[in-house]
């Protein structure tokens, strides 16, 4: 099977696959309690075996390769839904201090609604900014590892960061204003 993989043999690289998808599911469930995460990690193991076929040695543990690949991309997938979880964090906790304590609970009944309206916000950065701004907050990628990852220089990353910082602030201050104007008035 190790040499027709090497080949680039779509036998060999299905019967790996029946044989162990399940397995991999299984274990990778046991990481991220979450199926559909667990899937996509074990898919991504696979896709990034099949992408390096080549590289197969005959002396390789496949199945040992496959479950400490399966492992690092769980573990991956939980610091990505760490950060994401922490970005969405960072920005309600922005939000609280440049509001008053009174002004935020009036406005929001709960985090769910502010997290909901700043991802809004986010999507509707221009896409580098945007991009930029995800790897940083999201990802969190340093400047100089975005600049690496995007090949821009790092001063153009600290200025997009900038920039995305900018926009939300003045769109949901913006928001801020409008609804506590519109509550004055009506009340």
């Amino acid at each position: 099977m190790i040499k027709g993989l090497r080949r680039g043999n779509k036998q060999a690289f299905e019967e790996l696959f029946l044989a162990f998808f399940e397995p991999l599911c299984g274990y990778a469930l046991g990481i991220t309690s979450d199926r559909q995460a667990s899937e996509c990690a074990v898919q991504e193991t696979f896709l990034r075996l099949w992408e390096r076929c080549e590289t197969i040695t005959d002396d390789m543990n496949i199945k040992a390769w496959l479950f400490k690949s399966v492992r690092n991309r769980c573990l991956d997938l939980l610091r990505h839904s760490a950060m994401r979880d922490k970005y969405q964090q960072d920005i309600i906790t922005d939000m609280k201090l440049e509001e008053s304590l009174n002004t935020y609970e009036e406005r929001y009944a709960d985090d769910e609604a502010l997290i909901a309206k700043v991802n809004r916000e986010v999507q509707r950065l221009p896409d580098p900014i945007r991009e930029t701004y995800l790897l940083h907050r999201q990802d969190g990628l340093t400047y100089s590892e975005i600049s690496e990852v995007l090949g821009l220089p790092q001063k153009t990353i600290e200025s997009r960061i900038s920039k995305a910082l900018k926009l939300l602030r003045e769109r949901l201050d913006r928001g801020n204003l409008y609804s506590v104007k519109t509550k004055k008035i009506s009340g």
